[in-house]
């Protein structure tokens, strides 16, 4: 006798059919999402390197300027012109 199909054994068969590459491109996206957010964290770290570096050398010149403008430490040895300068040199590293 001829096999019938009806509609529940085909839904079932193409569910069991789909299952696995539903899985298989799941685990793809989540794995390129995973990727991505890795060289997003590694590029947001680079950044932050290469600030704390820039920071180091211009938080001397910074910290001078910060004592002229407020009259705190020894603001009194720095001239007008220094400040200015230090100022430039500053804003050239930044």
């Amino acid at each position: 006798m001829a096999a019938s199909w009806n509609s529940l054994q085909i839904a079932t068969l193409a569910v069991s059919a789909l299952t696995p590459l539903t899985v298989a491109g799941l685990g793809y996206f989540v794995a390129r999402t995973g990727r991505r957010l890795e060289q997003l964290r590694w590029a947001n770290q680079t950044v932050v390197v290469r600030r704390l570096e820039v920071f180091a050398g211009v938080a001397p010149q910074l910290n001078q300027l910060l004592c002229f403008g407020t009259f705190v430490g020894r603001w009194k040895e720095i001239q007008p012109r220094e400040a200015i300068g230090l100022k430039r040199n500053i804003d050239e590293a930044m």
